[in-house]
């Protein structure tokens, strides 16, 4: 796997299989400290909170991906969409893909783009280590803020994401809690 200049993985344009075991590694170990559920939607609430801006607003993350306004962009585990509103706009002539494993956050998501006006998202209940609900190949850049943690098998999650993004893809994440550590890719994950 090799980065873009902006620092975000691109997975291999082969097949995914060595991926798996180093961003196993990878993502593991923070150890004990590492939830392995969704953030629960009755607390869906607290990610809206004016505050979280202050550790990544949506303008800042979304300033420092390398988006085209064509783009295909799938964002995994987007809670209440406090990301999806500045993403969609920024694709106007693409198209914005929530996947959430649970429909409740989705729907959350989906009142808020209603309510702006956003008409070029797109909704899916399905949960990131499974096989996706899309075919091979068709997204631009997967994001994932906060999020690798929840899913049960991180490496099994990356890999199955990597399969959606089209060659030459960007796989973007960002962990925001506090105390995570951060790791480079090692240098096993990258392609030639």
């Amino acid at each position: 796997m090799g980065l873009d200049p902006g620092g975000f993985a691109r997975p291999p344009q082969q097949k995914h299989r060595s991926l798996n075991s180093a961003l196993r590694n990878l993502v593991l170990e923070d150890g004990p400290a590492r939830v392995t559920r969704p953030f629960p939607y009755r607390w869906a609430w607290l990610l809206d909170n004016p505050v979280r801006a202050l550790l990544l607003s949506p303008r800042t993350l979304i300033d420092r991906l390398p988006l085209l306004p064509h783009h295909s962009v799938l964002e995994v585990g987007p809670g209440s969409g406090f990301y999806s509103l500045e993403l969609a706009r920024r694709v106007p002539d693409g198209h914005l893909q929530l996947l959430d494993v649970q429909d409740e956050m989705l729907a959350e998501a989906r009142r808020k783009l209603t309510r702006h006006g956003i008409t070029n998202a797109g909704f899916s209940v399905a949960d990131a280590g499974l096989p996706l609900p899309f075919l091979p190949e068709r997204f631009d850049l997967a994001l994932l803020v906060a999020v690798l943690g929840e899913i049960p098998d991180p490496g099994t999650g990356v890999e199955v994401l990597a399969t959606v993004l089209k060659p030459g893809g960007i796989f973007g994440g960002s962990r925001t809690r506090a105390g995570s550590r951060s790791h480079p890719i090692p240098s096993t994950a990258r392609a030639g």
